[in-house]
């Protein structure tokens, strides 16, 4: 209800509010992080390819899911992003099932469904076309839980940024 240019704040009670963590840089932007993990604070990331994937778990601004260290050692990471029968689980939940016969394309799916777990479990849903980048230390315990036989990997794309052809044939 509006009396003398003023809205009612009761008329918003029930109304539903979230904090969205941020990833928070605590560094310099001069800093160059490509290819090098001296930025890292938890002592689990790898070096990564691009900036924007070189941060670790301890720069997520929302800590409640950190408990003394790395997140990758919380149980609460190891049973939502490593745990091979609730990841299947998802695989179907999500209808992100296919052929998988090969052991590669198997654990790519299990590596896809590992980081959306973890994406949904520290921001919930982002909407469709909307990403963000995960920590190194996350990565490289997903990649070393269910590695490449070849060792390739994709690393941090945008939306927009799929090849064609891997979008088509999933």
């Amino acid at each position: 209800m509006q009396s003398q240019g003023h809205i009612d704040p009761t008329c918003f009670g029930n109304e539903p509010v979230r904090d969205k963590p941020t990833v928070r840089r605590q560094s310099s932007r001069t800093e160059n992080r490509v290819g090098t993990n001296t930025w890292c604070t938890c002592g689990n990331c790898m070096p990564m390819k691009t900036e924007e994937e070189s941060y670790c778990c301890m720069e997520l601004s929302n800590k409640k899911y950190l408990q003394d260290g790395c997140i990758c050692h919380s149980r609460k990471f190891r049973r939502q992003c490593l745990k091979k029968t609730h990841l299947e689980f998802l695989l179907t939940f999500w209808n992100l099932q296919g052929p998988t016969n090969e052991i590669s394309c198997k654990n790519r799916k299990l590596r896809q469904t590992a980081y959306r777990s973890f994406i949904a479990w520290i921001y919930g849903y982002l909407g469709r076309n909307n990403r963000k980048p995960i920590p190194a230390c996350v990565v490289q315990k997903v990649r070393n839980t269910f590695p490449d036989p070849e060792g390739r990997y994709r690393g941090f794309l945008r939306p927009f940024d799929f090849n064609a052809f891997d979008m088509a044939l999933g």
